[in-house]
């Protein structure tokens, strides 16, 4: 033994198989036959709810909780590039562009998935070869911004925002085109006819790439986000583009410029006009049912905005910020720091910054305790914040952790909620109560419910960045025993040879002085079996 190995190494280690024979005797006594039949009941519980779950795996069935309603979240896996693109509803399906303008058709109900044939016209490629000797351009986020959709009874309308490369001016801007499609072509999966798209509006200047100093500003603080008005009439939100007049021009207070704006496009042929100015990041944008427009922003740090929108009003940006300049304590253009005066105040404002995204307002029968409640996405915070707004103020402001960057969210035309992430995922969330068609479903819900009276010790979650009184829980099923980095274990734990199963779990849970004397898990459960069980089922899911 080294100097550098553990003084643990070198101590006599009990095999897996005498752990399990001593905790069976000395934690249950249960005979053979009920230890078969306990583990048959986990396997069925993790495999049954496979049939009851869009994407069809346990493995990546989590459930989500908060104040109201506890919610099973389904990862549907695919080729959907991360960041950028957009969700939008298109008859019973969920339509998923991607940041380089492919399209896929996701069932929200069973989870498959179908590439489209049809595409937004961007031009990714000539925009690569043009900037790649660019000091500072970041080529992957050029691409679709977000997406929109108008039912039709034969045809829907489609409309992208999206950039646009100049590779004579060195320039991009913020397009946003449309088109339209018969509802056939959800079904298409071959190569088909071009798609005729016509182009609604060009953001004015062009932004270009001859800086002399930091970073492109064409690649930052873009916004994009599209929300039909009515049948005639979108919105769009322009970011600033680094034209905040400390990396670039002011932009957002002037009127002679599409940036740091909300723009209002016609559809019979009027000219699009400013809506709203003095945004910074606006990545997010919603009509709730009654009409009201809200609007989300990224501050710089700290200060990410939740805007109530109104036709002509100034939010301020850059003159004012609840955030600061990165790496200081001020925001240089702020007379009074850390407060909004003078132009119209956020509803809520997130300090430090959460990385806000996209934001829906409920209307879904599955949710009724969440009616009209909005629900804001985030990027760095990988949460949904539920959030009430009542008379222009937020009362309620919940996180709801999620475990994902999540660059979009929709509601699904089954009511679900459909959130798209940076990751390659579709997640559908809905309520417990959606699943409970088997037994199965209702084990595993227990299952989280007895998990929660771990919390207090354990996290769930392997992005913490250190450990509470126990180890996290996050993967425990299949893991080495002893094995989490950074965690000090007891002599007890450190002397066990093998990886957690369910069997070597349940007879921990049961009794951990048992399985390993000296534990520093002093706990004597009063679960039944049946709890025990359902938890380990539940830990099955955990990763």
């Amino acid at each position: 033994m080294t100097d550098a190995e553990p003084a643990q190494r070198g101590k006599r280690r009990l095999p897996l198989w005498a752990l399990w024979a001593s905790s069976l005797i000395l934690a249950s006594g249960l005979s053979a036959t009920a230890v078969y039949k306990w583990r048959s009941r986990v396997e069925s519980v993790v495999a049954s709810v496979k049939d009851h779950m869009p994407g069809g795996d346990a493995r990546k069935v989590p459930v989500i909780d908060s104040s109201l309603y506890s919610l099973w979240a389904a990862e549907i896996s695919g080729s959907f590039e991360g960041r950028d693109g957009g969700l939008a509803t298109v008859g019973n399906t969920v339509l998923v562009a991607t940041r380089t303008g492919a399209f896929w058709r996701v069932d929200p109900e069973s989870g498959a998935t179908t590439k489209l044939a049809f595409r937004v016209p961007i031009d990714i490629g000539t925009f690569v070869d043009s900037v790649q000797d660019i000091p500072g351009v970041r080529p992957n986020t050029f691409g679709v911004k977000s997406i929109a959709v108008i039912p039709g009874a034969t045809t829907f309308r489609l409309f992208a925002s999206y950039h646009r490369w100049d590779a004579q001016n060195s320039c991009l801007v913020d397009r946003v085109a449309g088109a339209e499609l018969p509802y056939a072509a959800l079904q298409a999966e071959s190569p088909s006819a071009d798609t005729a798209w016509t182009v609604l509006f060009d953001t004015h200047p062009c932004i270009s790439t001859n800086v002399t100093e930091g970073t492109f500003a064409g690649m930052q603080q873009a916004g994009g986000r599209l929300v039909v008005l009515d049948d005639a009439h979108l919105l769009l939100s322009v970011g600033d583009y680094f034209n905040d007049g400390l990396n670039g021009p002011s932009m957002p207070q002037q009127l002679d410029n599409s940036y740091g704006k909300t723009i209002l496009l016609s559809l019979d042929g009027e000219a699009p006009r400013i809506f709203s100015f003095g945004h910074r990041n606006s990545q997010g944008l919603t009509r709730a049912a009654d009409g009201t427009l809200f609007l989300t922003e990224h501050g710089p740090q700290g200060g990410d905005e939740l805007n109530l929108i109104k036709d002509g009003v100034d939010y301020g940006w850059p003159r004012v910020t609840y955030g600061t300049d990165y790496g200081t304590s001020e925001w240089p253009f702020s007379h009074s720091q850390g407060r909004h005066g003078g132009f119209r105040r956020p509803v809520f404002a997130w300090v430090p910054s959460v990385g806000i995204s996209n934001l829906i307002s409920v209307n879904s029968p599955l949710f009724p305790r969440w009616q009209g409640d909005l629900l804001v996405a985030s990027l760095r915070g990988r949460s949904l914040f539920r959030v009430r707004v009542v008379d222009g103020h937020a009362v309620v402001v919940e996180p709801l952790r999620v475990g994902h960057r999540i660059r979009d969210i929709i509601q699904a035309p089954d009511g679900s909620i459909a959130l798209k992430t940076d990751d390659d995922l579709i997640v559908f969330l809905r309520p417990v109560d959606k699943y409970q068609r088997s037994e199965s479903a209702i084990d595993l819900f227990n299952g989280r419910l007895v998990a929660n009276r771990c919390a207090g010790c354990h996290s769930f979650d392997s992005d913490v960045e250190e450990d509470g009184i126990g180890p996290t829980l996050d993967g425990v099923i299949g893991r080495p025993i002893a094995s989490v980095d950074g965690y000090r274990y007891s002599d007890a734990m450190e002397q066990l040879e093998g990886r957690w199963t369910a069997e070597s779990l349940r007879a921990f849970v049961r009794d951990p002085d048992a399985m390993a004397k000296g534990t520093k898990m002093q706990f004597k459960s009063d679960l039944t079996e049946t709890d025990v069980a359902d938890l380990v089922a539940y830990l099955a899911t955990v990763e």
